[in-house]
């Protein structure tokens, strides 16, 4: 079964293209305050943790490739009526992993490409 892997944390510092800028660069992504699992599938599955004062940035990791979204209410399988891509909807490459701000009471969401 194909899983997403999703980190809560808090920022380190300012995101800059992924790092902090400065001599020593330290990851965007600080502590990790909760995980959880999401199953990719055909239908979307939506995570329970939501972003508060001290889960600030996900970091999402998946075993195969998928899409993903981040709000209140996500929605990775959004499209616009000509079938473009919203901007709700970002792809997430099999074993690559991405850092996302993660705004108060926002949740993350998967699902399998079709």
């Amino acid at each position: 079964m194909a899983t997403a892997y999703v980190e809560y944390g808090q920022l380190n510092a300012a995101p800059v293209a992924g790092y902090q800028t400065g001599s020593v660069a330290r990851p965007l992504f600080g502590t990790c305050i909760a995980t959880e699992a999401l199953t990719i599938a055909g239908t979307a599955s939506t995570g329970t943790v939501t972003g508060a004062a001290t889960k600030t940035v996900a970091r999402i990791t998946a075993d195969t490739a998928c899409f993903f979204a981040i709000g209140t209410t996500p929605n990775p399988a959004a499209t616009a009526a000509n079938g473009a891509v919203t901007g709700s909807k970002r792809y997430l490459p099999a074993g690559q992993a991405v850092e996302v701000i993660l705004a108060s009471g926002a949740k993350v969401a998967v699902i399998a490409i079709s």
